[in-house]
Parts: C-alpha cells; structure tokens; sequence
C-alpha cells in the first residue's frame, strides 16, 4: 500500500504529495520535494526521514512536532495517509494535469444527491439524582449527662439509696452508648453516600465527555478537512452538495472548548472546525496578506457544500489571477464590474454571494446594498488591510491567522475543475453541451432517410423536408421547464 502526506490545514490545505520511503525536504522553496506555501516555514523547513512506519524529523532551520503521523509545521498541519487505487487513478487524471481533466465537447456527468442519513439524537447527559447526605448526628449534652451521674451518686449517698446512683450512671451510659451507634452507622451511610457521590459524578464525567466527542465528531463531519472535501468531490461522496441551502461554513480549524452544562468539566478538543455564518445579509470581511487564498477557499467549501440550483457566485471587479479558476464552478456566473438588476433579482436562485475587493461596492445606494437590503445576497469583502474593510462587516476574518485556511492558484484551479466535472440536476442554468458531430444528431434519424443522404448537407436537406420546413430539432439538454430542443 502506498501512502501520501496530505496538508489538513493552514495557509497552502488540500495539498497532497507522494510519499514514497525516502528522505524529503519540507519548506516554502519551490526547491523542496515537498513545497508547502507557508510564510511561517523556512525556505529548506525540516528533513522527513519516512521508512513505514517509522517517521523522523531533522531540522534544516525550522521546527516540527511530530505525533505518530501527524505532523505541525508553522500554521502547516499535516498527515501520513494511505492511498487508495481509486486515488491513483484520479490523481493520475486531475493534479499532473488538471485542465485535462475533460475531453473537448464532453459534458458534465449529473450528480444525484444521496438520501440523507438522519444520525439520532444524542441527550444532553444530566447528572444522577443522589440522595441526600446523611445528616449530622448531634453529640449528647455532656454536661446534662455528667450532672446527672453526679447528682445521682450524690444522692445515693446521701440517701443510702444506692438505686439511684445506679440508675443515673446507667442513663447516662446509655446515652452515650446510643449517641456513638447512630454515629457509627451516621458515618457508615456518608461514606457510602460519598461513593455513590463519586460513581455518579464520575459517570456523568464521562457520559459528557462522550456527548462533547460525539458533538465535535459531527461538527468535523459536516465540515470535513478541505483534503476530505477534494476527496468527496472525486468520489461523488455522501457530503458533496449534501445542503441545501448555505447557513454555516468553516473558515478553518482550532483547538476549542466544549462546555456540556452548568457544572461540567470544560473539554478541549483538537481539530475543530472554526464556523462562520454565511446565510443571506452577512458581510464578511477577510483582511491580511492571503486574504485571496482565504476566500478562494471559503468558496469552494461553499460550492462543494451546496449545489449550484440553490446559489450563484458573482465576482466584482478586475478578473484577478488568483479567482480566475472558479470561472469552472457550476455556481459562477459573471466577473463584472457592476452587479447587475438581473442577477439579484433571479428568481430560480435568490441567494447570490458577491466577492468583492472594493470596499467602495458597499456604499449605500450601490447594486450590493441592495441586494443585501432585499436579504438575497451574503458579501465577500477582501482586503489587505483591516482598515480598508467596511464598517458594515458582520463577521471579521483574519486570513493570517493560524486557524484560517488557504489554497493556492494551483490548489483552487484542482478543485474547481473537480467540481466543474458534476452538473447539479436541479440547476435550469446548467451548462449544455458545447460542440457535438453533426451525425450524432440523427443518430436516431430513419435508416431510409440516412441512406439516401449520405452527405451532411443533403441530410439537412432531407430534414428539412421531411419536418415540413420547420428544420433539424435536435434534444439538447434539459431544465426545469423539461426538454431542451
């Protein structure tokens, strides 16, 4: 079984690398046998040392922390996986060459969204009732009980009764007597009390630990590693254009704490997806120097999330370099410089995510603020600077970060070819087909009629013809309204 090194997260995610036994160099230097695009990594990093299934580091100027396979490198974190024979093959066809990934003329094969799997509800744990602590066995009034001993005795002498002084050292006995029973069996029952205390509080440590597993497990599987999302896109998985409408997406990953209920233990847990609300009315601001790779990533967890019949991609501005790859996504509509009345007001997709570098698109009275006062459209905002984002942002991304991911030209042009390979069934505006052979119109076309006219001019003729004039119709695709001719 061979095995590759995938990049889980960081400012260069989604990348994958042959991992073959040997001795890799690892940095940001195109030089290196395993370029990762971090400005937090030295030119020449760290030198992998990989004899399956033994892994070692040595440093050539940077640092890395190694667990088992796992490896963290700058804001780079990596994994040792196996690899499949349907990786081979799709690798082979999308990452040496990714524009090739089509033939000329083909068309987009149809995806089908998977029934959904409805996953029982987990029950917030809830701590055991226990019983309530023993209450505290109040010692006897000594001074009752020695005062009347004494008194008894001294009576008894007094008297030469010495009944009396019997009995009084005999009450007074018995009370102590019955006093150190009910605290002995006082004390039996609170430490039993306190180890029932301790099972239940133990049982409700780990029933919390297991509902806050169980949460960050669902959490990273609604919003998997951007190289599970690449993967999901190559196999036509259970998780691609699951949703049916955008509400949260992650914008990367980090260590969080999870708080089960009032009284519980705090929980941190490692790779947990970092959320940010993209429903219709927000405005994202992305800031810092990858703030293009940030957004180019954000959207094609967006486009991978939700097929292209349920929201439509329109860019702002320039084409710049590092966006012209989503030209392939199903969801794209136009690069313009303004946005149009059409586009908003598209009545088969009302949601419309505009990306913008120009904080000046958000001025009041432009096309933007009104697509975002209808409550059509969620905005994309990034800049350089955080000053040069608009006050109205709702949500502040910092595409430096450690917890952001990004994805390079080269990464983002993969996975948009990937993505462009399915057509949504749903999508009237899918694409149709570009270029076909004029035989393969007729393909169906009456033998006797096909004999006759050999070439391709006298078969139009004959069409034309045998149509009464109204010309060759041909099923071209369809869309919601049914046959395309």
């Amino acid at each position: 079984m061979s095995h590759r090194l995938v990049v889980l997260s960081g400012p260069d995610c989604a990348k994958t690398f042959d991992f073959a036994p040997g001795r890799y160099t690892l940095g940001r230097s195109p030089a290196c046998g395993i370029h990762i695009d971090d400005p937090d990594l030295e030119p020449h990093h760290v030198m992998l040392i990989w004899d399956p299934p033994h892994l070692s580091l040595e440093s050539l100027g940077g640092v890395g922390v190694l667990e088992h396979r796992r490896l963290h490198f700058g804001r780079t974190e990596c994994e040792i996986r196996e690899r499949s024979n349907d990786e081979e093959s799709w690798r082979g066809l999308h990452l040496h060459d990714p524009v090739s990934n089509r033939l000329e003329g083909s068309t987009s094969q149809v995806f089908h969204r998977r029934p959904r799997s409805v996953e029982p509800e987990v029950t917030r744990p809830v701590r055991s009732a226990i019983l309530e602590k023993p209450a505290h066995v109040t010692a006897p009034a000594w001074g009752s009980v020695v005062t009347g001993i004494v008194t008894g005795i001294v009576v008894a002498s007094l008297s030469r009764q010495w009944y009396f002084a019997m009995f009084s050292v005999v009450t007074g006995v018995g009370a102590i007597i019955s006093w150190a029973f009910r605290a002995l069996r006082t004390r039996r029952r609170t430490r039993r009390w306190r180890e029932d205390l301790r099972i239940a509080d133990e049982r409700f440590a780990q029933e919390c630990e297991h509902f806050a597993g169980e949460l960050a497990r669902r959490r990273r599987q609604a919003h998997p590693f951007l190289i599970d999302v690449r993967e999901q896109i190559q196999n036509g998985g259970a998780w691609f254009w699951e949703s049916r409408r955008l509400d949260t997406v992650a914008i990367g990953f980090g260590s969080r704490a999870i708080t089960v209920t009032e009284g519980a233990p705090l929980l941190a847990f490692d790779d947990i997806p970092v959320l940010i609300d993209v429903t219709a009315g927000q405005v994202i601001g992305v800031h810092g120097r990858r703030a293009v790779e940030a957004v180019s990533a954000l959207i094609v967890r967006m486009a991978a999330q939700v097929g292209s019949s349920d929201w439509r991609l329109v860019v702002l501005g320039e084409e710049i370099s590092g966006w012209a790859p989503l030209r392939d996504l199903p969801h794209f509509r136009i690069f313009s410089d303004q946005l149009t009345s059409a586009e908003v007001r598209n009545p088969a997709k009302r949601h419309l995510v505009i990306v913008t570098t120009e904080s000046s698109d958000m001025v009041r009275g432009s096309p933007v603020m009104a697509a975002l006062d209808s409550g059509s459209a969620t905005v994309v905002v990034a800049t350089r600077s955080m000053n040069d984002l608009p006050a109205v942002c709702t949500t502040v991304v910092d595409a430096d970060d450690e917890e952001t991911d990004g994805v390079t030209l080269e990464t983002l042009h993969v996975l948009c070819r990937a993505i462009s390979g399915w057509r949504d069934p749903d999508d009237g505006n899918a694409d149709l087909v570009r270029s076909t052979r004029f035989e393969d119109l007729f393909a169906d076309t009456d033998r006797t009629i096909r004999g006759t006219h050999g070439a391709s001019d006298e078969l139009i003729a004959g069409m034309w013809a045998k149509n009464r004039g109204s010309g060759p119709r041909a099923k071209l695709g369809f869309n919601k309204s049914g046959v395309i001719e």
